[in-house]
């Protein structure tokens, strides 16, 4: 890592954060003085190596998605849904009025677990002061490099041939974090979703 003057370059991938410490695409980062470039942004993880999540807090994680309907369960809102349609058909209510209960318990459905497990996952952001953003061209869960970043960083550059690397981030606000966390994260969702339809193509 050598210490040179920040020279903003044009990235090939798109700018996932914007915030108060930099920028983040997903080849790459500016964040408060360091700059690395031509290597892509794998994941993100709250805290740091010495804050990392307890088993018990990504149980909790697991649960919020499980549970998102507690004390109900999923079969339970269906059956009631497919009760309503029958009354509302033996109503002859309008059509509309009968396809409306069908589409809202349908987004129900999806998105109360999505949002139980954001909320979960925002809270582990939250409770720590760190977060660590994960450099590496291939999927992996073990860095040879690891490093330190906040808003006293002097000005240095990556050398991207020193990957898979982990930046710890420091001294961003709590809502940042989380800001930063999601953005990362929905990258990375959707970078396994593209990765496995291509893995089922012949």
């Amino acid at each position: 890592m050598t210490s040179k003057a920040t020279v903003s370059e044009p990235r090939s991938g798109p700018l996932l954060y914007s915030g108060p410490a930099g920028k983040v695409w997903a080849d790459g980062l500016e964040l408060y003085g360091l700059t690395a470039r031509g290597v892509t942004v794998q994941g993100v993880m709250p805290g740091g190596p010495s804050t990392q999540p307890t088993p018990a807090e990504l149980a909790a994680v697991q649960d919020a998605a499980k549970n998102a309907y507690s004390p109900l369960r999923p079969w339970m809102a269906v059956a009631a849904l497919f009760l309503l349609l029958i009354v509302l058909n033996l109503l002859r209510a309008p059509l509309w009025l009968t396809l409306l209960p069908g589409l809202a318990a349908t987004v129900v459905l999806v998105a109360l677990p999505v949002s139980r497990q954001y909320r979960a996952f925002a809270g582990l952001f939250e409770r720590r002061g760190e977060l660590t953003i994960v450099l590496s061209d291939v999927p992996t869960q073990a860095v040879s490099n690891l490093v330190d970043i906040g808003p006293d960083t002097p000005a240095q550059t990556l050398d991207a041939a020193r990957q898979p690397v982990a930046v710890v981030v420091r001294g961003l606000p709590g809502p940042e974090r989380v800001k930063l966390g999601a953005a990362i994260m929905r990258r990375a969702s959707l970078g396994q979703a593209l990765g496995a339809r291509k893995g089922r193509k012949p």
